[in-house]
């Protein structure tokens, strides 16, 4: 009975928790311009935290100065908010030390991938106008790219512009031997930016 009266409070740390864990993924997915280096940054994360944390050693038996740091950690506060709200029922008064550094987290967070975001989407934009073309095939590839790149990073807008001006080049290029190719392509981007 305990636990329904007390369930606002677990659902309250749940989206703190859930918040905090989503902002760091996307700081890491914001921070690195290929999938690839994403999800090697994100494991090497995890493993760091899962191995600061209480789940495979008992922090008790850790040196002084790591346990003070896992304490930190963001895996050892939510697992100290949800035995503390779920398994015994505590209210928020004695998890407020733990509730108030997620929160902490989850601000700093949302500012670094506020900033990050921000930042990698200049960079992005940059990198996309500074490419140059001669041909209309060195065009087309070029924004081809572009419209890959800009959906990759979910800016459609841009991917759109980029995608009318492929569509352009390739009426020019009706008459290359590539040119089925470029059909191809722009169908394959077509499909997906509707």
């Amino acid at each position: 009975w305990e636990f329904v009266l007390n369930l606002h409070y677990i659902v309250l740390m749940l989206l703190l928790i859930t918040t905090v864990f989503i902002f760091i993924g996307m700081l890491i997915g914001y921070s690195f311009s290929s999938q690839e280096t994403a999800t090697m940054a994100s494991i090497s994360v995890a493993s760091l935290m899962l191995l600061l944390s209480s789940m495979i050693l008992p922090l008790e038996s850790m040196p002084l100065i790591m346990m003070k740091i896992a304490k930190f950690n963001p895996f050892v506060l939510s697992e100290a908010i949800l035995k503390k709200t779920i398994l015994f029922s505590s209210s928020l008064s004695s998890v407020w030390f733990e509730a108030t550094v997620l929160l902490g987290y989850a601000v700093v967070l949302f500012i670094l991938v506020f900033i990050v975001q921000k930042v990698m989407k200049k960079d992005l934009l940059r990198k996309l106008k500074k490419q140059q073309y001669e041909t209309p095939e060195d065009q087309m590839k070029v924004l081809m790219s572009q419209v890959k790149t800009y959906l990759e990073h979910n800016h459609k807008k841009q991917a759109v512009s980029s995608y009318k001006k492929a569509q352009k080049v390739y009426n020019k290029l009706r008459t290359h031997p590539k040119a089925n190719k470029f059909y191809k392509q722009l169908k394959d981007l077509h499909e997906k930016l509707v």
